[in-house]
């Protein structure tokens, strides 16, 4: 005899979590549903699984419009970021995609720091084109670095 079951967790040889399996009842009630590896699948729990993904689905979309749009207002511009410097313009701690991240939130810009593709920390003050990479589009911002006044 068999029974459906949606799996709470993968499950190797048998699915990924969220999955509905048909399984062996001896399998369900001896192994999956003791180990809480999956639950007894019901119209019920079906149907919350359902919601649930389309939710998740809906969530995606709106932050990939969200980002889309990110993209399209960031694009092309300029930026100035205080930072401090001793008399050769050295920073006396260098910016990495972290501090540039917090510093363009600060502006009104939510750009995530794996967006920000920097090769290497920025370490004095000056002029820097920054490549961002956002929802799979490219562009690069100027930003000046420049001494507190």
């Amino acid at each position: 005899m068999t029974m459906k079951v949606i799996l709470l967790k993968n499950v190797n040889k048998l699915g990924q979590a969220g999955d509905v399996k048909e399984v062996n009842e001896g399998y369900a009630r001896n192994f999956l549903l003791p180990q809480r590896l999956a639950e007894i699948a019901t119209k019920h729990s079906i149907n919350v699984k359902k919601n649930h993904e389309a939710k998740l689905k809906r969530q995606e979309i709106k932050k990939k419009n969200k980002k889309e749009n990110l993209f399209h207002k960031i694009k092309g511009k300029s930026f100035e970021i205080k930072a401090r410097a001793d008399e050769k313009g050295t920073l006396y701690a260098g910016l990495d995609s972290e501090n540039l991240s917090g510093e363009l939130k600060k502006q009104g810009f939510e750009i995530d720091p794996e967006e920000i593709l920097l090769k290497e920390k920025i370490k004095s003050l000056g002029e820097y084109d920054v490549d961002l990479k956002i929802s799979n589009h490219q562009t690069s911002v100027k930003i000046t670095i420049i001494g507190p006044s």
